[in-house]
């Protein structure tokens, strides 16, 4: 308050001296106002609040101060005790302020119906030094023992068996679980987020579950007496694989769609079906993956391409019999997902917008698939059907029955490729010519597969040739080595024979000498001896030993020598008139 007066004072002092040469003039007296709020007007024993103190001026204020006061046997703010002094200098922060706001936490001490919170205290100072007051407005909150909780929300849905999509989130209020046909019973757990909530839901749907889908309803009563509902959907699946589609239904609008107790039924073709919020058991089309989207405000489970930008989403019928169903949407419709394919690509039937002209519809069983076509009269074995490639392009496919083959239809025009989806005089024009065209290409395919085959024949008894060559070739070299190994074997052969030859003939020759002189010796051994007429033999001399020795060398080499048996050589040595006896 000192600095305040001070710098009215030296104000007061400014005017005085200019009063001689400034000239006065009116001026409106500036404004300004404090204000408190509080984040709640009613506090539990124990609980806390926020207070918030708002300083508004309509001129920048230099200073001002606020004194904020409460009844510290209630309320409490930490380091204060029952009052909070605001004072603000432009000298401190550097710069002056049209508007300010502070910020306390409060805590409920003891309950009260009304604990004021009042400012007792506001002054400022303009930056031309003018003093003014700022309005004051107070506020007040009660503190009660106890305050009665409006949270009905659930912590969790457990289950005995099977799993809840989507993952539990309080903010979720509709779950789906599938549960295989030999279960049929399920018991279920629902905690709440305030202990005071109360829970309730018809057991007995759970204990004899039928097959298909049976929906139970769970309410959570806050203690205040608030509600909250949560839905879910258990499904039974059927006996048989219950991802079986119904062969009648190929590809309907939907023509009405209720909800009844938070499940969505669809009616198709005066045939009812209902969509199922949890897929996660069910096999996903390759290329695929799960997601959530919106149908009629509620989130179901579906299954999305990146390529094909298509969402699919699964109904069943009241059987329990179930399959994907393309989901458009924009115009909230179903059609049936069918696939079919030829040995190349494969496609997605679609509806189209619009019949071709000059055709009539019919059903064609394409690769086991009865799809619904258009044919012309004049133009036989083509069906022509509305489709969509694995790259997510749209358009006219024609199905050539008797090769087939499915090619995409379009004309010629400028030199440009053009999708064919003409419905005026000019479609059956372009019609046959695409039929042509067809034709004209599998006789160019039935050529080329024909001289293909032709050129893979060649190829084959040309490496038959080759091989069979080179066999021979082998089979040559191996001969021609043989036989110069015979000639060989023959010309060695018949060298050891001409030795041989010779040695007999060298054996019989000295066994000629040999008994000349043996019997010489028995003469003269006569003669010489008068009185004794026994003869004694003499041993073999030293030439017998040697001629012994050559004969064992000789049939040593002859029996170590290896001759096939067309080159085998047959010796007799029997022939005493030849060799002699041995």
């Amino acid at each position: 308050m000192k600095r305040i007066i001070s710098k009215i004072l030296v104000l007061m002092l400014t005017v005085v001296i200019m009063i001689p040469t400034v000239q006065t003039k009116k001026a409106m007296a500036a404004s300004g106002s404090v204000t408190i709020s509080v984040s709640k007007t009613e506090v539990e024993k124990g609980g806390s609040f926020n207070v918030t103190v708002s300083v508004n001026a309509d001129t920048p204020l230099d200073a001002f101060m606020v004194r904020l006061e409460y009844d510290s046997r209630v309320l409490n703010c930490s380091g204060y005790a029952g009052g909070i002094d605001i004072d603000f200098d432009a000298n401190d922060v550097g710069s002056s302020t049209q508007s300010k706001t502070y910020t306390y936490t409060f805590t409920a001490l003891e309950a009260a119906n009304s604990s004021s919170i009042n400012i007792t205290r506001s002054e400022a100072v303009t930056v031309n030094l003018e003093e003014i007051q700022l309005n004051r407005t107070g506020s007040s909150v009660n503190v009660v023992d106890h305050i009665a909780s409006g949270n009905a929300n659930l912590t969790n849905i457990q289950l005995s068996t099977g799993y809840l999509w989507p993952e539990f989130s309080s903010g979720t209020t509709v779950y789906a679980v599938g549960l295989d046909n030999s279960i049929t019973s399920l018991n279920i757990s629902c905690p709440t987020e305030d202990a005071g909530a109360k829970v309730s839901f018809d057991s007995s749907l759970l204990k004899d579950l039928k097959v298909g889908q049976t929906d139970v309803t769970i309410t959570v009563t806050a203690e205040n007496g608030a509600t909250k509902t949560y839905v879910l959907q258990v499904v039974r699946y059927a006996a048989e694989d219950a991802t079986q589609a119904p062969t009648e239904v190929q590809t309907q609008n939907t023509e009405q769609t209720t909800r009844e107790d938070n499940t969505l039924k669809v009616n198709m073709s005066g045939k009812e079906y209902t969509v199922l919020r949890d897929i996660s058991s069910i096999k996903l089309p390759e290329g695929y993956e799960l997601a959530v989207e919106k149908y009629n405000s509620s989130d179901i489970a579906v299954a999305k391409s990146n390529s094909t930008k298509l969402t699919l989403a699964y109904l069943f019928d009241n059987e329990a019999n179930g399959d994907f169903y393309i989901y458009d949407k924009d115009k909230n419709t179903f059609e049936k997902y069918v696939t079919v394919q030829d040995d190349i690509k494969q496609y997605i039937i679609l509806s189209p917008e619009s019949a071709l002209a000059d055709t009539k519809s019919v059903k064609t069983d394409i690769g086991g698939v009865d799809v619904m076509t258009y044919v012309m009269n004049d133009v036989k074995d083509i069906y022509f059907f509305y489709g969509m490639n694995s790259k997510g392009e749209k358009g006219w496919y024609g199905y050539d029955a008797k090769e087939g083959t499915i090619q995409r239809m379009y004309t010629i025009k400028d030199g440009v490729e053009e999708i064919t989806t003409k419905s005026d005089n000019t479609l059956e024009a372009s019609l046959k010519a695409e039929n042509a065209r067809l034709l004209r290409e599998n006789n160019s395919l039935k050529s080329s597969k024909k001289a293909g085959k032709y050129k893979i024949a060649a190829i084959i008894v040309s490496i038959i040739s080759v091989i069979l060559f080179a066999y021979a070739m082998y089979l040559l070299s191996k001969i021609k080595k043989q036989r110069e190994e015979n000639d060989n074997l023959s010309e060695e052969t018949a060298a050891m024979k001409k030795q041989l030859d010779e040695t007999m003939d060298l054996v019989a020759f000295t066994d000629e000498k040999f008994a000349k002189e043996r019997e010489q010796e028995k003469v003269d051994l006569k003669k010489s001896q008068s009185v004794d007429s026994d003869f004694e033999e003499e041993k073999p001399n030293v030439d017998d030993d040697i001629l012994k020795s050559e004969i064992d060398k000789a049939l040593d080499k002859l029996a170590k020598l290896k001759i096939e048996s067309d080159s085998d050589f047959k010796f007799d040595f029997t022939d005493d008139d030849k060799y002699g006896k041995m």
